[in-house]
């Protein structure tokens, strides 16, 4: 069984906020983005500004689209 594993240590310069584990990339993948936005404003701002500036939140969107996995 592969695991998908996100490590989010050291993206916002702050405390490891934690790791994401499961079978299903694309929930993964948005549990970090959901973990980064639950952050406080102030440690979230510069990696909130990259993942928006970049659009990388139509990733997740196409992702989906794929059937790469569930976003919920």
């Amino acid at each position: 069984m592969l695991l998908k594993q996100a490590f989010l240590y050291g993206i916002t310069g702050k405390d490891d906020i934690g790791i994401i584990g499961s079978t299903d990339i694309l929930a993964a993948d948005q549990a970090c983005v959901d973990l980064i936005y639950l952050l406080p404003a102030d440690q979230r701002r510069d990696i909130v500004e990259r993942i928006e500036s970049r659009l990388s939140l139509h990733q997740l969107e196409y992702m989906e689209t794929l059937g790469m996995g569930g976003r919920e």
